[in-house]
């Protein structure tokens, strides 16, 4: 199970993340969200596996609220045993074994 102190980033949301930044604030901020969320030592960047990969398209077309990235994130935390993600994303709520928080605090 991974550390709670440790935050984790997939390959997918890390792509979504920095195109909507380079979008709205230019490609400069981009960079550099890049660059420090890959020297940030408590953040690991997660790759999704083949694995997780299948179990992501199945949960895609089990639930049509998750997009596909949603889906491939679902399938990823329950693989790694995560139960709570931070997301505004409202989709995660009613996934079974999932916990959404909005904020840091936990609410």
């Amino acid at each position: 199970m991974p550390d709670p102190k440790e935050h984790n980033i997939t390959d997918f949301i890390l792509a979504e993340v920095l195109n909507f930044l380079h979008q709205k604030a230019g490609h400069a901020a981009a960079v550099e969200t890049l660059l420090a969320l890959e020297a940030a030592e408590n953040i690991n960047h997660i790759r999704i596996t083949d694995t997780q990969f299948a179990a992501g398209k199945a949960f895609f077309e089990k639930y049509s609220r998750l997009s596909l990235v949603d889906a491939l994130t679902v399938a990823c935390i329950k693989d790694l045993e995560i139960a709570r993600i931070y997301s505004f994303d409202s989709d995660f709520d009613g996934i079974e074994g999932i916990i959404r928080l909005t904020c840091p605090s936990g609410d």
